[in-house]
């Protein structure tokens, strides 16, 4: 199922795909998105099996990974994105339960741009906002 929920339309707009299998998280980041100061559009994939065909068919400028999914893993999803020259390029940011220092090196060494575990806390949260304004600022100077 994917669920797209658009803030804003205007053509500056940071585009965002969400890949996690648990709607409470996905909310959780829909509410931590509201709150940014430049416009946002936020899809929201609940199947990673569909990952590579949703890519194909949208342009996004930040992706939003889960490590612990049914049927597809995390690590297989990005595995796929920074093995594919079409989609390396988009960054990801691993949100996920699972604290394992082997698995957040492993997101690192794959091509995660940061690693959160959940539940966040204001930090983490801040670092998100870091990041989605430093993709948002890119993305305008390449528009310009």
């Amino acid at each position: 199922m994917t669920n797209k929920i658009t803030y804003h339309t205007q053509p500056d707009v940071l585009r965002i795909l969400a890949v996690d299998d648990d709607y409470d998280d996905f909310m959780f980041l829909e509410d931590t998105v509201k709150a940014f100061p430049f416009p946002v559009t936020v899809t929201h994939l609940s199947k990673s099996t569909e990952l590579m065909n949703v890519l194909s068919h949208n342009q996004f400028d930040l992706i939003f990974l889960d490590l612990v999914m049914p049927m597809k893993d995390g690590m297989e999803c990005l595995e796929e994105i920074m093995g594919n020259k079409d989609y390396k390029h988009i960054p990801v940011i691993v949100l996920t339960g699972n604290s394992d220092p082997e698995q957040i090196e492993k997101s690192r060494r794959l091509g995660a741009m940061l690693h959160l575990v959940k539940p966040f806390c204001v930090k983490d949260m801040s670092m998100i906002t870091h990041h989605l304004s430093q993709q948002y600022e890119l993305k305008n100077q390449e528009v310009d």
